[in-house]
């Protein structure tokens, strides 16, 4: 399996200007379909390098970190732009928590755009995660370095028993306070306690994938069952010991799931 850093050496860093900030992303231009994909609150796209990596040979993989900005309507605007820039036509589109959030907002208004949305350990309806964050008067007087610590610490204490827990650990601390500045993570953190409930994606259901697992410690049970709910009859990935993060500690089998779902011939 290809590490971080040979991942980034290989998939140089573009920047694009919209009218939020600047996304970063990286791309691997192959001859194929694309798959779009996009972070949640810790770290950058670069989380996603594993699951770049096995399918970039084939699939013209677009990882894209979201600039600091807590406007998600105007994200999705600018992802908007982007597709056009990069000429995705019909591209898949695989969004992780706050991510995946964001590519539900995208595909509800630009549904003619996305042929297959994957969502990841996400939600729908944020109201059980906001029970347990401040109201946005008291998280932004937050201090943006205090709100890293913590999540730099909890990072700092995941247990390490195997290989992909190592690498899932040390991707976590390469990126946050780094690649990711506070600013930036305090801003994704602000974008979910103010985002709203959404409706059902105006998608056929083979045409929307779930991704989940049962261990998850950041999504609440609730709105895990709300989302399987919803969209019962779609195809659906239950990773065993995925955590949060499935994509990095279980990269090969998510993977081969989206590329089963989305890109078999």
């Amino acid at each position: 399996m290809m590490s971080l850093e040979q991942y980034r050496s290989q998939h140089p860093e573009v920047v694009l200007s919209t009218a939020a900030g600047s996304w970063r992303l990286r791309r691997s231009g192959a001859d194929g379909p694309a798959l779009v994909m996009l972070p949640g609150c810790h770290g950058t796209a670069d989380v996603y390098y594993k699951v770049a990596a096995a399918l970039g040979r084939h699939v013209d993989v677009v990882t894209l970190t979201p600039p600091k900005s807590d406007d998600l309507q105007q994200l999705v605007s600018d992802l908007a732009v982007i597709f056009d820039v990069l000429k995705l036509h019909g591209a898949a589109l695989y969004g992780s928590s706050l991510g995946g959030y964001l590519a539900q907002l995208f595909a509800i208004r630009y549904k003619g755009r996305v042929r297959k949305l994957f969502l990841g350990n996400t939600f729908r309806d944020p109201s059980p995660l906001q029970e347990r964050w401040p109201k946005p008067s008291e998280f932004t007087k937050l201090p943006a370095a205090d709100l890293m610590a913590g999540v730099v610490a909890k990072a700092r204490a995941l247990p390490v028993q195997t290989q992909a827990e190592a690498d899932l650990k040390r991707t976590l601390l390469t990126l946050l306070g780094t690649d990711q500045t506070a600013d930036a993570l305090k801003s994704r953190f602000l974008a979910g306690i103010l985002a709203k409930s959404l409706p059902r994606v105006p998608l056929p259901e083979n045409s929307v994938a779930i991704i989940d697992s049962d261990d998850d410690g950041i999504i609440p049970l609730k709105p895990r069952t709300d989302l399987r709910t919803i969209y019962r009859s779609s195809p659906r990935l239950s990773v065993p010991g995925g955590g949060h993060f499935p994509f990095l500690l279980k990269g090969e089998q998510v993977a081969a799931f989206i590329e089963r779902t989305a890109f078999a011939v």
